[in-house]
């Protein structure tokens, strides 16, 4: 059944259109995307079980409402093998270099220091910030852990990087500028740390060779001989990292 509940919210200076997917047991919020030069309706679903719907600028309510009809099955499967949004909370279990870390929050002062120990993540001060100081600890992490990874394979191969940043993004886990700048993204802190020295690796390889031909995989495994079990694991469990931290 498909609730025909649109909804209106106000996002980025404009309204932004939803609409209601029920699969039985659960409702999802469908984001509705118009754009110009759409010329058919497309579903996608996102890590942690956010669904965009895409259509045309003058696509009505109803045939979107019939197109989500159309495409229960297929949602409904997409749905079930995407990971669920773990958000950061007291309790929560979410991992930390590849090894899980439950949640401990603690009302009391110091205020903002977080600090891991033993399985444990702790997080001071007021609940409402909790969120936050958590996602500026994994930053903070996996900031330290680029650095030395890229510093030591840049090394090897005498590149010189002009600087790492960190972002979020949701299609790529790293890129590297022909300015020597390496992008990396800091869900990578959660997993294993083979696979964050892999990204390190990856990166560093471009200043060298800046596409993905024989010779670029060949310089690549040769800085980083767990080149293949990197890709490996990232292909299997990258979207589950998506997940970590976004709100139901």
């Amino acid at each position: 059944m498909i609730l025909n509940l649109p909804l209106l919210r106000f996002q980025t200076h404009q309204l932004q259109e939803s609409l209601v997917f029920h699969d039985g047991e659960k409702n999802y919020a469908v984001a509705v995307k118009r754009h110009a030069r759409a010329k058919r309706l497309t579903l996608r679903v996102e890590p942690a079980q956010q669904i965009l719907l895409t259509v045309p600028l003058r696509c009505s309510k109803k045939r979107m409402f019939a197109f989500l009809e159309e495409s229960r099955t297929w949602l409904i499967k997409q749905l079930i093998k995407t990971p669920r949004a773990l958000p950061f909370k007291n309790g929560a279990i979410v991992p930390l270099r590849g090894l899980p870390h439950i949640i401990m929050h603690h009302a009391d002062t110091p205020r903002g220091m977080v600090h891991a120990r033993e399985g444990e993540i702790h997080v001071y001060g007021d609940a409402k910030h909790l969120a936050r100081r958590l996602t500026d600890f994994f930053k903070k992490e996996a900031k330290k852990d680029f650095e030395e990874a890229v510093a030591r394979h840049a090394t090897k191969i005498g590149a010189r990087v002009k600087r790492i940043q960190l972002r979020d993004p949701r299609t790529r886990w790293g890129s590297c500028s022909e300015e020597g700048i390496l992008c990396f993204s800091w869900r990578i802190i959660f997993a294993p740390p083979f696979v964050l020295d892999y990204l390190a690796a990856h990166e560093v390889a471009h200043l060298r060779v800046m596409d993905h031909s024989p010779r670029f995989w060949k310089l690549t495994e040769k800085i980083c001989p767990h080149t293949p079990q990197g890709r490996s694991w990232l292909k299997d469990h990258g979207n589950a990292l998506l997940a970590i931290g976004e709100e139901t």
